[in-house]
């Protein structure tokens, strides 16, 4: 839906209509979640398409399960983006969004050729994608500290971008003008996935921790050795070197988020499971929420610098780095293990007949003649009646969406 263009001070203003962002709460601020997750509910068309929601997001794209560090990035804070994208393609088919890149900047461009090749390649196509009635998925480009948060954009004024992010209270903020958008992508609507795709989850599970993530960028147990080496340097990662701890604070939350979401997403869908396998659940579910537990301490402080301040409250967090690291090189086994198990693709159970069924030989029970058949047949066909064929109709996408649902907005 796009609001009718409208002029203001000479300028034609062309917003989407009906778009709603994704608020962030506490242990749920990935901006990359939020922002398909705004765009799932944009999209939406309950029952058949329920919007989807934060943890389903967050495990279809790799971030439940992510520890990723750079030595290109200095600043532990922004670590926080690294390797976001990697499953981007596939969380999109599985909640019914076709997302395809519309533009991405030069690797090798420097700052002044990256905002002209926003200004000139993406703003045009961004505008276009817009006026059509779709918002567009961005990277970076928002002002401040969003200038690499994802978000959404939904609004052009006289040539400018705007939309929506995580950390501005929800207001529509200008996008590349202080700093240039890294990536723009269409997004437009496709059948979602019949299923939750858990098995293929847990398998880009296992590929992160195997340190498959994007090119630069270290994840799994390894991402911890950049971590410790980080904290136990007195060199800052900028010239304010009072907000060291801060960003090893935000590091920390991060991950203590991730692991939190990836023990509520497995533990709540273990049915999407086969039975046979849920016995690797709780092991895994454990662990994902003891690396929690030992973050928590730096995650939720409110002054970091009285944890990270001194040579010994770093060397304790070190200590629990050290654990930490141990138990996500125990959960790469268990992703790994739990991912090639060959029951995966074992036909479903067999259900068992009921009384009186052949196997049975019918027991007790008078053989059954044509005046039977026939009663039986009548029975249906009344039943029919009182429940029309377009009930059954609806009835059945329904059904195929419980799943969904129960994650959903």
């Amino acid at each position: 839906m796009v609001d009718e263009p409208v002029w203001k001070d000479t300028a034609v203003v062309t917003a989407i209509g009906g778009f709603t962002p994704a608020m962030e709460s506490d242990g749920r601020q990935e901006s990359l979640v939020l922002g398909l997750q705004a765009l799932s509910r944009f999209h939406a068309e309950a029952p058949a398409r329920p919007a989807a929601g934060y943890d389903l997001i967050a495990a279809l794209t790799g971030i439940s399960f992510m520890t990723a560090t750079s030595f290109g990035q200095p600043c532990p804070a922004w670590w926080i983006l690294g390797s976001r994208a990697v499953y981007l393609d596939f969380a999109g088919h599985a909640i019914g969004l076709n997302i395809e890149c519309l533009a991405k900047q030069p690797d090798d461009a420097d700052f002044e050729g990256m905002q002209t090749f926003f200004k000139e390649e993406m703003v045009p196509g961004i505008t276009a994608e817009i006026e059509a009635g779709r918002p567009v998925l961005v990277a970076g480009g928002f002002p401040s500290f969003g200038w690499g948060l994802w978000g959404v954009a939904t609004r052009v004024e006289a040539g400018k971008i705007h939309g929506h992010t995580c950390w501005f209270q929800y207001m529509e903020q200008l996008i590349g003008e202080e700093f240039p958008v890294l990536a723009a992508y269409t997004v437009k609507t496709r059948d979602r996935s019949k299923r939750i795709p858990m098995r293929e989850i847990l398998q880009h599970a296992r590929e992160l921790y195997q340190n498959k993530g994007e090119t630069g960028w270290t994840t799994g147990p390894r991402a911890y050795e950049l971590w410790n080496d980080q904290l136990g340097s007195d060199t800052p990662c900028s010239e304010h070197g009072e907000d060291h701890p801060h960003c090893f604070r935000q590091m920390a939350t991060f991950v203590h988020d991730a692991r939190m979401t990836a023990a509520r997403f497995l533990d709540f869908l273990n049915e999407e499971i086969p039975p046979v396998l849920r016995r690797f659940l709780p092991g895994i579910v454990d662990e994902n929420r003891a690396i929690a537990r030992l973050l928590k301490e730096l995650a939720g402080a409110e002054t970091p610098g009285d944890i990270l301040g001194s040579k010994e409250g770093k060397k304790k967090f070190q200590k629990i780095l050290a654990e930490t690291r141990t138990l996500e090189e125990s959960l790469a086994e268990r992703y790994a293990e739990l991912a090639t198990q060959k029951e995966w693709d074992a036909p479903p159970p067999l259900q068992k007949k009921g009384k009186g069924s052949k196997d049975r030989g019918d027991r007790g029970r008078a053989p059954r003649g044509k005046k039977d058949k026939r009663d039986r047949k009548d029975r249906r066909d009344s039943k029919d009646t009182k429940e029309s064929k377009e009930a059954k109709a609806k009835k059945k996408p329904e059904q195929k969406a419980k799943s969904w649902r129960k994650i959903s907005d």
